[in-house]
């Protein structure tokens, strides 16, 4: 599996984990912030823009 392929599958399970929370939690804790916090490598990638479109498009959702 590619890198930017797992960081989209990790970026998918934190959103849909996530999902059950009540929606200010999730507002004040987004998934972009738990991903960097959980993962340096991804918080490294994020600073560097060297994400693929498809990471980022996962975590936004």
């Amino acid at each position: 599996m590619k890198k930017g392929e797992l960081w989209t599958a990790l970026a998918h399970l934190i959103r849909t984990m996530r999902g059950e929370l009540p929606g200010d939690l999730r507002e004040v804790l987004p998934n972009r912030t738990v991903l960097r916090a959980v993962f340096g490598d991804f918080r490294y990638l994020d600073d560097h823009d060297l994400l693929p479109s498809t990471v980022l498009d996962a975590v936004d959702e």
